[in-house]
């Protein structure tokens, strides 16, 4: 081949390749229409590079660890404790806060006159109410979450309803109204498609008149509890999943779970412990959601099975699956938890205290939490697991799944 019919080949590539650069410009990232327009150099800058893959960033995850708590009721008791937190009242010494906001306030001993229902004059300083607040046996508050990853927010309805007891309801469409000078009551009237154990049914979360450690685990639209009473533990998660189907028709971008059953603390795909609103229509309540991992390796490990294979437990992330006549799906991946091995162990924690598995209830699956990477929950089991070459990856980014 003549140089004649090199050059020729050539300015006939360079020219095909400015030609569909300008024809198709939406087609490419910033950094790929870069490239191709800059074709002065190597005819490998030339080709369209495929799109990049669209990866969410996680929220930052912020952490409530072991922390003491004397009793659950009262001005610096625990629900105290907890909604300063969740709001950034008054964050953790182990740093940060998931800057919830307390949209409303309901105090039964009032606030020196007028109405018991309050709205925070600062929705991030439980002081700037008309008085001290120091929550009593039926006080409630509701908070609402940050913006998530699919641009949508949700409402949390917590009740010191017994010295023992915090009811947990989600508002999954932000749709709660403030009532100042309204009717007092507690429990209020509930807006549209609340839910809880099932629709507007609130969910029984137990803590302590006395001594007990609490923990939580949040970002900006997820929340995990976990409560201890000398090894008698309870936990929850309630907000948003990874790997909705958000680009669906309709698109699923409100994806908030809860989980019912506090006291049963597992993954078992025959529970349905795990509840939400159809992504449907944003109304239909379902019940049957349940949990399932991407392995059974030890789901039904005998009691003879004692020792972790080649000295490392398996560690495993979990999807959450709805079979409601009408909205059955797979509708995601619950964020900073992740299933282990229950033979491991009713408590276990990794060596670098980054995470932390609790098991409680029959022949399962335990959930693993992550942690602070800085507090020791005393009493835990150690557990050994692989990395799978995980620590190369940043925890902060995830393609859906994982914890």
């Amino acid at each position: 081949m003549t140089n004649t019919h090199k050059l020729a080949l050539t300015l006939g590539a360079v020219a095909l390749a400015v030609g569909l650069s300008v024809a198709l410009p939406d087609v490419l990232l910033p950094e790929a229409q870069a490239q191709t327009a800059d074709v002065s150099g190597e005819l490998s800058m030339a080709v369209r590079p495929a799109p990049a893959p669209k990866v969410r960033p996680l929220p930052p995850t912020y952490y409530y660890p072991y922390v003491a708590e004397n009793p659950a009721a009262g001005a610096g008791g625990g629900f105290d404790h907890l909604v300063r937190w969740l709001t950034c009242d008054t964050p953790h010494a182990t740093g940060g806060c998931p800057n919830w906001e307390a949209d409303e306030v309901y105090q039964a001993a009032g606030w020196g006159g007028g109405a018991l229902r309050r709205v925070p004059g600062n929705k991030h300083d439980m002081d700037s109410l008309p008085a001290a607040w120091a929550p009593a046996v039926n006080d409630w508050v509701v908070l609402r979450s940050q913006t998530g990853m699919y641009g949508t927010r949700f409402g949390l309805y917590l009740e010191l309803h017994a010295t023992t007891t915090i009811l947990v309801l989600m508002f999954p469409l932000d749709n709660w109204a403030t009532v100042v000078g309204g009717a007092d009551a507690s429990p209020p009237g509930f807006p549209a498609a609340s839910i809880g154990a099932g629709a507007a049914t609130v969910v029984a979360f137990t803590v302590v008149n006395g001594a007990y450690r609490m923990s939580a685990v949040a970002d900006a639209t997820m929340l995990q509890l976990l409560s201890d009473n000398a090894g008698t533990r309870y936990w929850m998660y309630i907000g948003e999943l990874n790997g909705a189907k958000s680009d669906g028709a309709p698109a699923d971008d409100r994806p908030f779970v809860i989980y019912d059953t506090p006291g049963t603390i597992r993954v078992l795909g025959s529970d349905n412990l795990w509840n939400r609103i159809s992504p449907v229509d944003d109304a239909t309540p379902l019940t049957t959601g349940f949990a399932q991992h991407q392995a059974i390796l030890v789901s039904a490990a005998g009691a003879g099975e004692d020792a972790a294979l080649l000295g490392q437990w398996d560690t495993w992330s979990t999807l959450i699956s709805f079979a409601d006549a009408g909205s059955r799906h797979l509708a995601g991946s619950p964020r900073s938890m992740g299933v282990y091995a229950y033979v491991a162990g009713a408590l276990v924690q990794t060596a670098d205290l980054c995470l932390l598995g609790v098991y409680a209830g029959g022949s399962s699956n335990g959930v693993l939490m992550r942690w602070d990477c800085a507090t020791a929950y005393a009493g835990a089991a150690a557990l050994v697991i692989p990395h799978r070459g995980s620590v190369a990856v940043p925890r902060d980014w995830t393609f859906g799944g994982g914890y």
